[in-house]
């Protein structure tokens, strides 16, 4: 296991069991967690991004292709993962107002090659992807309550 500290000497606690790593950032899963100068916890670039492999490239069907997506399966894309982004965002007040296309232009370009986002489309802003979450989730959970009082599944 490893402890993640900081500004601390890299070192072994106990060998091949526990140690700890004083870099400035720390690879965990697919994001790359850092913190900045007032020690707070950001993840990949400009305090906030996903880690990726070295010549990573997001990818995704193209709208054309021979693969017979839905309409709706194709919509859902760009939103789905914007969620999925927003998840690894450190939001802050300089990002909040920002559309997910400044914030990961790569993904941005990936899913405008790909047919995804047309024109001068862009992804939402981080806050309002936000806000839409919460609000989907309290309508989960009001819709959850009333289909246990009436014994349905959700």
């Amino acid at each position: 296991m490893d402890i993640w500290k900081p500004g601390e000497e890299s070192r072994a606690v106990v060998p091949k069991i526990l140690k700890v790593i004083g870099a400035g950032s720390f690879s965990y899963l697919d994001m790359e967690m850092r913190s900045d100068g007032n020690q707070d916890l950001c993840f990949g670039i400009h305090c906030f991004g996903v880690h990726t492999k070295p010549k990573f490239q997001s990818k995704y069907w193209n709208i054309g292709s021979s693969h017979s997506h839905t309409a709706a399966c194709n919509k859902a894309i760009p939103r789905e993962d914007s969620i999925c982004t927003v998840g690894l965002t450190t939001t802050t007040a300089q990002n909040k107002n920002k559309s997910m296309s400044v914030i990961y232009s790569n993904v941005h370009g990936a899913l405008q090659a790909a047919g995804h986002l047309s024109g001068d489309s862009k992804l939402p802003k981080l806050g309002t992807i936000l806000s839409n979450r919460e609000r989907e989730r309290m309508e989960a959970e009001i819709k959850k309550d009333e289909c246990s009082k009436d014994k349905h599944n959700t």
